[in-house]
């Protein structure tokens, strides 16, 4: 784990679990101790360095046991109180340095798990691996097979859906309603560092972060047609009717028949025998 994301741990499940020196009984009614840390079942617990609360001495193994033991046959009921309930009714402890040892001890066994499932753990940003490390520290580190979903996002590096599939079932259990939110901003973090292809390295929980903008690209102006010198057209013309006609030259020359008056009587004599043509003739 980055170091960023393994100095950040502690705190981080401290806010969550709390810090608690003797043995209680959870909300589901195993025995736990610490910052969370499961001691159920008893064999878990017997191997503990415990410390009598009068003397400080070492406590032994069959005094472990029977602790653990008077507190799991009334689990339920305690588990319902909460870890206050058992401070008294118990003469054993935890020194902060054990604790602290037990925690970190847990979380190097738990990144081994993590590395299995998530081959690529070492190069996820410290947000990502952080989150990992919640959600195994709640669930237990073996969690990705029951959890596909979640799985293939972190896997496929789309912190983004990951942060969508993060939330643990909060029913019969609010307290886990703060962690999921943290988890999930943790992922979103994460996405946002992958997006910028910014520092892995840094932590920015508990701070919320989001991708930077993509720049809008310079606006490019729209192609435009070359100009084409087009001449105009003289040979043809189109009268009001759609119709076109075709131009004829004329030669200003043109040559004078030379039977002029023996056409110009011909006409004449045609022209006296025609009728008038209407104007709706054609041309």
């Amino acid at each position: 784990m980055r170091t960023s994301a393994s100095t950040k741990f502690v705190e981080l499940s401290t806010r969550f679990e709390g810090r608690v020196t003797w043995m209680y009984a959870d909300v589901k009614g195993l025995i736990t101790v610490g910052i969370g840390n499961l001691i159920d079942p008893r064999s878990a617990a017997v191997g503990l360095p415990f410390v009598h609360k009068a003397t400080g001495a070492p406590a032994s193994s069959e005094a472990i046991g029977a602790e653990w033991d008077a507190l799991k046959a009334n689990c339920a009921e305690l588990g319902r109180k909460g870890h206050r309930a058992c401070e008294a009714i118990t003469h054993l402890r935890l020194t902060e340095a054990a604790i602290d040892e037990l925690v970190l001890a847990k979380v190097r066994a738990n990144e081994t798990v993590l590395r299995s499932s998530f081959p690529d753990f070492d190069s996820y940003p410290a947000d990502a691996q952080l989150g990992l490390h919640s959600m195994a520290w709640a669930l237990g580190p073996a969690f990705a097979s029951g959890w596909p979903n979640f799985s293939a996002a972190v896997r496929a590096v789309d912190f983004e859906a990951a942060a969508a599939n993060c939330r643990m079932n909060e029913t019969g259990n609010a307290g886990l309603a703060p962690r999921n939110d943290a988890n999930q901003i943790m992922f979103r973090n994460a996405a946002a560092v992958v997006a910028d292809r910014s520092d892995p390295d840094v932590l920015h929980y508990p701070s919320a972060i989001v991708a930077s903008a993509p720049s809008a690209p310079d606006p490019v102006d729209p192609p435009t047609d070359p100009e084409v010198d087009v001449e105009p057209d003289t040979d043809t013309t189109e009268d009001i009717d759609g119709v076109t006609e075709t131009e004829t030259e004329t030669d200003t020359d043109t040559e004078t028949n030379t039977d002029t008056d023996a056409d110009t009587d011909a006409d004449a004599d045609a022209d006296a025998d025609a009728e008038t043509i209407g104007v709706g003739g054609g041309r």
